[in-house]
This record gives C-alpha cells, structure tokens and sequence, in this order.
C-alpha cells in the first residue's frame, strides 16, 4: 500500500512531539544533509545521522522512530528497510519504481535542458552526452531531453554510455577507452556529464589524450559539488540540481505525513538552480571570429538595458547584414532574439529562488522594465513571472518548460 496513503488517517496530536527521523542514503550528499538539517532545525525533529558512521546496514536493522528520508539505491538493506518499516518513509530517488513511497526527485528534464542551453548560447555545434548505463534518470530523463533541446535547434547529440564494456577493467582502462571515443568526436566538442564524478573522469580522458579544455571539449556536469567543481584538473562547470532544496522539500513532505496529513501530486520535482559557469566550459565557439567577438560582447554587457543590435554590430567588426546572416546560420537566431534568450535565461533564476521583485529582475538582468520581463518570460515557459514564481517555489510542478 502506498505509504503517502497509509498514514493519512493518522490523528494530529494536539500536544507538540519531537519527532525522531532517520535519515538514511545510499548516495551521500553533503547538500542534502544541509538541507534536512535546515527543516530538522525549524521543525524541532530529533534527527539520527548515525548510518553515516556505522553503515545503513547496521542502523536500519534496529533503528525505531516516527520517519525517515532516504535515499534509496540499494534494495537491500535500504530496500527492505522502506518495505518492512511501519513508519512514513520519502525517497529522494526513484530507483526502485516497484517500492510504492512518496518521493521528492530532481526535474532531470530541466536539467538536461539548461545543459543544452549553456552550450547552444555559446555556439556550439558538435555534442555528446554522457550517461551511466541502466539509469533511467540518466539515460533516459536527463539524456533525452538533452537531445531534444538541441533538435528543437537543428543539432543531435552522440550519446555515450560509461562502463558499458568488461566490468572486470579498471578505471585507467575505462578512461582509456572513453579517451579514445572522445577523440574521434568532431571538435570543438561539448559534452555534458550525468554528475559531477564523471564530468571530472571524463575530464581526465580527454587530458590523458592531449585534449585541450574547453578548446577542444568544453565540459559541463551536474549537482554543482563545490569540491568536485573548484578542485577539478580544470575548474568544473556544473548544473545546480538544487539538492540541499530538494532534501528540504523532502523532509517538509515527511513532516506532514507525521502529522497525518494527506498529500497529492506526487512525486514533487524540484527545478534547478541554474548552471555555474566555470572553466571547462567558458569559451565561445564558432567558426566565424565575428560571431564570437559579437557573443562575447552580449556575455559581457546584457545586464545594461540600453545595449542592442548595432552596438553588436560594431562589437563584431562586420556589418549588419553579415552579422545577422552569420547568427542564423550558426546559433538559429537573430542577435536581438540571442540578447533576449540571454536575459531571459539569467531572469529565471532570479523569479524562481529569490524574492526580489520583478522590477528588480528586470533591472538585474537587462530588460528595460518589468513589461518586457513579462513578455520575454511567458514566451519562454508560457507562464507570467508572477505564475512561474509560484509554480517553481511550490516545487509541485517540475517541468515547467518544454
């Protein structure tokens, strides 16, 4: 029986209890500890860590208390803890579909989108996707709508499986061979990494081959691990999943289920962040030299609203005629519509994660007032600023744009 269904008849105490949860995760996340300690924290809860010490094994065994949020990838011990437990469980994965448990999950669909964006508005026309072999979040949601970003431009994206081969190689020979398949790829090559752990792997491959980065690949992962970000060979670009917010919905969602409290449109999927633009992945590429003068000069000054098309122009060093020729030919788009999508794309973060008032997005992000926000916004996703706010900040609707 589905378990966001099991305790709904659960009886609200009238005298406030201290709640103990565990939390128990297969895959570790220093974010997503933040973000359970930071609801545990407002909500009072008696929260028990102990499975980072002494193993989930040991600790799901014996543990009694009223919760638990895990983060299920392993049937067993995890699995057949979630089964036989008595208590309101929410998973942060969907690992095990056939294990009926209310869950709080990344929008890997946006995910996948943004990574396509950040290559897309950087000119780039050669792509691939990395992904782990039999995940479906990865092979399938993040991956797949990858790929249908970029069709939507006219591009395709190669799509490469790692560990794919004998499980008996090592990780040297694994890089070896994922180095030589990068190698044969046209270049300049952008490749997006289903995480962060193997954007830095692929990263290695492509050093051991002499590859330049982001000259020749130009990187991009995902979850933002500072660590794995800032100590990369390369400072590594990343998707911002939003885990510590997600790990924070999560555990709002199991505090109403302790309370007794019915809940509706599950799973709940957390947007993104936005992507954190680093080294391997901050370069401009194009074949024509004007075109990259021009991008780089919408890069550096969309926040200033009275910049437009002939101030491009001249950034470029060729003429109109040209310059809007070469942008359909190589990025799909006007110039005007780039600096839009632009501003658009930095505006989107900005309503979904802060409250600052849209005039202020506006004005952060280049438009010339809360208007033209509006406009550019609801033809980007079909919703108002007002509407995207509250849909993203809700985290009950997780693929807002298609």
């Amino acid at each position: 029986m589905n378990q966001a269904n099991r305790h709904s008849s659960v009886m609200v105490s009238h005298h406030p209890k201290r709640f103990r949860v565990l939390m128990l995760l297969d895959w570790y996340s220093q974010a997503y500890h933040a973000g359970i300690v930071a609801f545990a924290r407002e909500a009072g809860w008696i929260l028990d860590a102990s499975s980072l010490h002494y193993g989930v094994d040991k600790v799901s065994r014996s543990w009694k208390g009223d919760g638990a949020i895990v983060m299920l990838e392993k049937r067993v011990p995890t699995g057949h803890f979630c089964e036989s437990s008595n208590v309101p469980i929410v998973d942060l994965a969907n690992q095990f579909g056939d294990i009926e448990l209310p869950r709080v999950l990344q929008d890997n669909h946006r995910i996948g989108q943004l990574g396509a964006e950040h290559f897309l508005e950087r000119g780039f026309a050669h792509f691939a996707f990395c992904s782990l072999t039999g995940e479906i979040w990865s092979e399938k949601e993040r991956f797949e709508a990858f790929d249908r970003r970029l069709k939507k431009d006219g591009y395709q994206a190669t799509h490469l499986n790692w560990r794919t081969g004998n499980k008996r190689r090592s990780l040297l020979d694994e890089r070896s061979a994922m180095g030589a398949q990068l190698q044969k790829l046209s270049k300049p090559l952008a490749i997006m990494a289903h995480n962060d752990e193997l954007a830095v792997f692929l990263m290695d491959a492509c050093l051991e081959r002499g590859l330049s980065i982001p000259e020749e690949v130009a990187i991009v992962g995902c979850d933002n691990d500072k660590f794995a970000g800032d100590f990369a060979p390369i400072p590594l670009s990343s998707v911002d999943a939003n885990l510590e917010k997600q790990a924070y919905e999560a555990a709002a969602l199991l505090q109403r289920l302790m309370m007794g409290q019915s809940t509706a449109d599950l799973p709940i999927r957390v947007p993104p962040a936005g992507v954190e633009c680093r080294m391997s992945s901050d370069i401009f590429t194009v074949a024509d030299e004007g075109v990259r003068r021009a991008l780089q000069f919408i890069w550096n000054n969309y926040t200033n609203p009275m910049i437009g098309v002939n101030d491009v122009v001249e950034a470029s060093q060729i003429g109109k005629t040209s310059l809007t020729r070469l942008f359909r030919k190589y990025l799909k788009c006007g110039v005007s519509e780039k600096i839009r999508s632009l501003r658009t794309q930095k505006a989107l973060p900005l309503i979904s994660f802060t409250h600052l008032s849209f005039y202020d997005v506006a004005s952060a992000c280049g438009f010339t007032d809360d208007k033209h926000l509006r406009t550019c916004v609801r033809r980007a996703t079909g919703h108002s600023p007002r509407e995207y706010r509250m849909l993203s900040q809700s985290s009950e609707h997780g693929n807002i744009q298609e």
